[in-house]
């Protein structure tokens, strides 16, 4: 079996020759890079299993290779690295969006470094010769998509939102800072773009601004970054299932308080025990009875009524 590859992009080369080493040590194959240009050269070219980036390097910046690669089909699902001597909190609020590991450059860079690397690669002691990839963002398909909270999908999003050195206490995106007199909104997370457009047709009907995301990953993003009133939340997507993205929901100090409600075509009443008790308020059934989730969302969100000429062009349209 051919040994992991990992990509290291830093223009601080004594930097670069240390960590090369150690994880040679680990038995990992190394590539490395001294400035951007040669980073994306090497990422197209030998598509590594892991990426390390320097922020700031000679002819670019280590965030936009990052973002770079996540708006490629070849490169997006990669796990990467960012690493700087200069964090601040533009740069962490960054890495988080793009789903990148954030490490700041210190005297124990390395002690944050290997137990990553120990995580996205099977490695072992001694065994340099069976290194494995355990189940990434590369290959998270899983065979038990049937079984809440099961499969190689939520081994690899524990990979991605458990990122080293990401101090989530130190965003100051609140949803207090709203304007008082700004319309509630939900925030609907569902990969069904019919089911969620007339949704969203009918609470808009209500005075409810509505955003959608199609995937579990791209909600928790979207719900950490813009904290809604409250959240409409599937079971099963692709890229995150609804019962892992409730409770990495709950354990995020930003989004915890926000109330979520499970809208999911799964009639399963092991599930929906297991739904509200990680925190869900409510756990409807498709096809859902939308005066039934209206009467739960009156108890989180102050919502305006609609005339029955608006709801009947709505009914009409569903």
């Amino acid at each position: 079996m051919s040994k992991p590859t990992i990509l290291i992009a830093d223009d601080d080369r004594d930097l670069t020759d240390l960590i090369s080493l150690r994880c040679q040590h680990l038995g990992l194959n190394v590539i490395t890079a001294n400035d951007a240009d040669d980073a994306i050269l090497k990422i197209n070219t030998f598509l590594p299993n892991i990426v390390c980036l320097d922020v700031s390097m000679p002819s670019g910046n280590g965030l936009d290779i990052c973002e770079l690669m996540s708006a490629d089909q070849l490169t997006a699902q990669i796990p990467v690295i960012i690493f700087t001597g200069n964090p601040n909190h533009e740069i962490v609020k960054r890495c988080f969006t793009s789903c990148a590991y954030y490490i700041p450059k210190c005297s124990d860079t390395w002690s944050r470094i290997e137990p990553l690397l120990r995580e996205l690669f099977d490695l072992h002691s001694g065994t340099k010769d069976n290194l494995t990839m355990t189940p990434t963002k590369q290959n998270h398909v899983s065979n038990n998509d049937n079984l809440p909270g099961s499969g190689d999908q939520n081994n690899a999003l524990d990979l991605v939102f458990r990122a080293l050195g990401l101090d989530e206490d130190s965003f100051t995106v609140s949803a207090n800072q709203k304007e008082s007199n700004a319309p509630p909104w939900i925030l609907h997370v569902e990969d069904d773009e019919e089911l969620s457009n007339s949704l969203k047709l009918r609470l808009e009907s209500h005075g409810v601004a509505v955003v959608r995301a199609f995937a579990g990953m791209e909600g928790y993003r979207t719900a950490f970054t813009q904290p809604a009133d409250l959240i409409i939340l599937d079971v099963d997507m692709p890229d995150g299932r609804g019962d892992y993205v409730l409770r990495r929901l709950k354990e995020n100090i930003v989004t915890k308080d926000i109330p979520v409600i499970i809208l999911t075509g799964r009639k399963d009443r092991a599930l929906e025990r297991k739904m509200l008790n990680l925190g869900a308020e409510k756990y409807f059934t498709k096809p859902y009875i939308f005066d039934d989730i209206l009467e739960e969302l009156l108890k989180h969100i102050n919502i305006l009524p609609t005339s029955s000429n608006v709801e009947n062009k709505l009914l009409a349209l569903s």
